[in-house]
């Protein structure tokens, strides 16, 4: 009899909130710091809905001040919805405010990479071998039709450099979180520095230790400390 009235007194005394629904409360107070931590550490829990948070950290790192900690929460949102809008637009933003968007190369590339960024590497992979497969297929059974013949030829291409970003998106993403971080050709802090990275300037991270991590950038390649870069997936 006293365990029943104890379950029942348990079932009926209110319950202490979450570290997600404390969070959403803070946020939706103002109070960004502390919603900041609550989303961190409900972002550790067992099904955690990661996108939701890693968005939400997004929006309080902003808030906060650290647009380049927004721009890396909101790539780690994207790695979970890759198609999400909302986590697009505000990427874009805050890229926009640090100066970043006006640092995609010209050309094919660029524009095809601006096409694929969605897709997922798997995705990517499919796309590729499809248009390797019907460039092929169109460039040795069309040879009467210069035309449709080059169509076939320049698909083929696409498709080969689909294959090899499905292959580079593999790689572990990484985005610069300090400000002016130095980019040298090893691991040395001796060494003098090639290129400093700016704030929220998204890098591929390529191989890396404790303290230093190897990253490709448009602007070359070389190592950093790896306390500036937050990693967007698993090293």
């Amino acid at each position: 009899m006293i365990a029943l009235l104890a379950a029942l007194a348990l079932m009926v005394a209110p319950q202490e909130p979450g570290p997600l629904a404390r969070a959403e409360a803070a946020y939706l107070a103002g109070d960004h710091a502390a919603a900041s931590t609550d989303f961190a550490t409900a972002l550790d829990e067992p099904g955690a809905p990661r996108h939701r948070i890693e968005f939400a950290l997004g929006n309080c790192a902003w808030r906060l001040g650290h647009p380049a900690e927004a721009a890396w929460r909101y790539r780690r949102a994207l790695r979970e919805a890759p198609r999400d809008p909302a986590t697009w637009n505000n990427l874009r933003f805050v890229e926009r405010r640090l100066a970043l968007d006006g640092d995609a190369d010209a050309g094919l590339v660029a524009a095809l990479e601006a096409l694929v960024e969605v897709l997922t590497p798997r995705e990517l992979f499919l796309l590729g071998i499809a248009l390797e497969i019907v460039g092929l297929a169109g460039a040795l059974m069309l040879r009467r039709r210069p035309l449709t013949r080059a169509a076939c030829i320049v698909a083929l291409g696409l498709g080969i450099a689909c294959g090899v970003m499905a292959l580079r998106d593999e790689a572990v993403e990484g985005v610069v979180l300090g400000s002016d971080v130095a980019l040298r050709a090893d691991p040395h802090a001796d060494l003098p520095i090639r290129v400093r990275l700016r704030a929220g300037e998204p890098v591929r991270v390529l191989e890396g230790s404790d303290r230093w991590l190897h990253v490709a950038t448009g602007r070359g390649r070389g190592w950093v400390e790896r306390v500036g870069v937050g990693l967007v997936g698993d090293q």
